[in-house]
């Protein structure tokens, strides 16, 4: 069954929170890869190219350099155009670019959820792994999953693409965070034979292993590091900069409305049981004080799961700011703390 988010006012709405990617597609529960693949409607698209014909005065040409992506639709089967392409382009079917993950399943991995985003353009899958930690396991009891979300696309905009992407179990906050020393994504290559597939899925494997010890290891400097109210507000001034052009009108309304959301979700408004309750006056607090906002209290335009998908790793400008606020709180930490990382 598909877990959907309730949005009030373009703010999601939390009962028993989800991984922001249950709002787009199938949640799969110990279902195999293949099952995953049927339930999910990602099974036998024929993705595959034609000749993209333009109409002018009644006479049909061929565009010369470009063709379109079809697929056979899932639901009603019917042929359909999912974007115009460069004639160099060459279709994947969903069965090859996700054709690793038995392998990762025989490792232990599990998949979560599978779907297609983006009238089909884009097709995920995320595979929860056994390698959690608990933050602080006696006072914050901070859990954090670990899970490898794998996407391609049939319009040219992503190769098979897979990341390590940690989420906070009881607020659900997908943290998508490039660390020192540590790889998050990494391009998987379209193989064909088994021996290439488990050698695919061995080495995107060790890596999210070192990924993940590295991240563990930030988290934890980072919640042992103190953040008082008044250092939490420069913070997100800092972050945050007041626009200087006083008849920016607009421009001041949006700073002050998240510098607003930001000290109230601080103060124990909004969100904050799910958020910020256990690891609030830390600086792991205010990292994720900031991607609450950025994940959850954004306007959302168009249809509601356009916040979701940006929270779930599929918009560039939303991880290019989470990255941004993790770098300024540990940059700040390090300046104003002492905070010293290995």
């Amino acid at each position: 069954m598909a877990h959907e988010l309730e949005f009030v006012n373009g703010k999601a709405s939390f009962a028993g929170r989800q991984p922001a990617w249950h709002a787009l597609g199938t949640v799969i529960d110990d279902l195999t890869y293949a099952e995953a693949m049927s339930e999910a409607h990602l099974a036998d698209w024929n993705v595959r190219v034609a000749p993209l014909v333009a109409s002018v005065d009644g006479t049909e040409f061929d565009v010369p350099n470009a063709q379109v992506v079809v697929r056979d639709n899932p639901e009603t089967a019917s042929a359909e155009v999912l974007a115009a392409v460069g004639d160099r382009y060459r279709p994947v079917q969903n069965e090859d670019a996700f054709g690793f993950v038995p392998f990762l399943e025989d490792a232990g991995a599990r998949v979560e959820t599978a779907g297609a985003i983006r009238g089909g353009r884009q097709v995920f899958m995320s595979l929860s792994t056994d390698n959690g930690f608990i933050l602080d396991p006696d006072g914050a009891a901070d859990r954090v999953e670990n899970f490898l979300l794998l996407s391609t696309s049939h319009d040219g905009s992503l190769s098979i693409e897979a990341s390590s992407t940690p989420v906070r179990v009881v607020c659900a906050n997908t943290l998508d965070f490039a660390l020192p020393g540590a790889k998050r994504a990494y391009k998987v290559r379209h193989t064909a034979t088994a021996q290439s597939r488990l050698a695919e899925a061995q080495a995107l494997l060790v890596s999210a292993q070192g990924y993940f010890e590295r991240f563990a290891d930030l988290t934890t400097a980072l919640y042992q590091t103190e953040v008082t109210n008044a250092e939490f507000t420069n913070i997100v001034t800092g972050f945050y900069p007041k626009p200087t052009d006083e008849k920016n009108k607009r421009g001041l309304t949006v700073w002050e409305k998240k510098v607003d959301t930001l000290e109230q979700l601080w103060a124990g408004g909004g969100d904050y049981a799910y958020t910020l309750e256990n690891v609030h006056g830390t600086a792991w607090g205010a990292v994720n004080a900031i991607t609450e906002r950025i994940d959850w209290h954004r306007p959302s335009r168009g249809q509601n799961n356009t916040l979701a998908i940006g929270a779930s790793g599929f918009v560039a400008a939303v991880t290019q700011e989470k990255q941004r606020a993790l770098d300024f709180v540990t940059n700040w930490a390090a300046k104003e703390k002492d905070l010293v990382l290995a």
